[in-house]
This record gives structure tokens, C-alpha cells and sequence, in this order.
């Protein structure tokens, strides 16, 4: 999940990452996971530069990341799941209405055969607007400034 802080001048990028291992012990190998979550800031520095910082928090603080991050997954994967004539507002309305507690339809755009939706995915207070891009079978998912088709609003 991606945040402005307009007061601090600053962005934020909160996500949990996960490292899978193997482990030996007396009984044979296994695996196991390690699962943190870490907050990326980018501030201006001097010149036309970025600082950036990372800051390990609290597991609990990424779960509204991690859902709107599974949302945002969820949306690209009904969207690739349509049919060509499916991608208009109707057809996409119908595909994420299962999710509409938490998945919001903005704009549809169409330039040739590549469509841009535009998906505000949400968990509680918490909101990302997302673009999605499906160019035939291609898709892609990414984090937007805007929502174009709801109410417009920085990252």
C-alpha cells in the first residue's frame, strides 16, 4: 500500500514479505517461513534525488496491505478471466461484484485491443486505487495516483 504524508513530504510504501527456508534437524529436513513487515520512505533530497529508508513494524500493521494487495490480485485475475467482449463497464461490474464490499469500478478505457480499468480496492479505512491493463492475454495490476471514475484522491 502506497500513502502520501503531505505534511512530512514523503511517501510511504507499507508491504509484508515473506522468505521461505529449509531447516535440518534430528527428524530430516523441512521448511519454514519468516514473515515481516516493512515500510519503505522515499523523501526529496538535495538536487533532483530521493532518500529512501526501510523500518521493520509490527506484523499486524501490514494487514490492511496485504488485503488490498489480495484484492488487487483478485481484480487482475477476473479481469485476464473474461472474455474480449466481456470488457466493457457491464461486463467487469459483473465479474467483480462478488468482491464489491472492498472492489470499486472506475473508468474502462479502450485504445485498440488494450483495455485500462481503473479499481479502487479497499479494506476498512484504508484505500489504493489501482490500474488495470489487459493488452490480449497480458495483464497487469499496478498502483495509481488516481481513480478515475470515483472520487479523485493522491495514492
Amino acid at each position: 500500500m502506497i500513502s502520501y504524508d503531505a505534511s512530512r513530504h514523503v511517501f510511504r510504501a507499507r508491504v509484508a514479505k515473506r522468505a521461505e527456508y529449509k531447516t535440518r534437524t534430528l527428524f530430516g529436513i523441512g521448511q519454514d517461513m519468516i514473515v515481516r513487515c516493512l515500510e519503505y520512505t522515499y523523501a526529496p533530497a538535495k538536487g533532483h534525488d530521493w532518500a529512501s529508508a526501510m523500518s521493520v513494524l509490527k506484523n499486524d500493521t501490514c494487514g490492511p496491505s496485504v488485503s488490498i494487495g489480495n484484492g488487487a490480485h483478485t481484480a487482475g485475475q477476473r479481469v485476464a478471466a473474461l472474455e474480449g467482449a466481456e470488457l466493457n463497464r457491464a461486463g467487469v461490474r459483473r465479474a467483480l461484484a462478488p468482491y464489491r464490499r472492498f472492489l470499486t469500478v472506475g473508468t474502462i478505457t479502450r485504445m485498440g485491443s488494450t483495455v485500462k480499468i481503473s479499481v479502487e480496492v479497499s479494506e476498512g479505512t484504508s484505500r489504493q486505487c489501482y490500474r488495470i491493463t489487459r493488452g490480449g492475454s497480458q495483464v497487469l495490476s499496478v498502483p495509481a495516483q488516481t481513480c478515475p471514475g470515483l472520487r479523485e484522491h493522491l495514492i
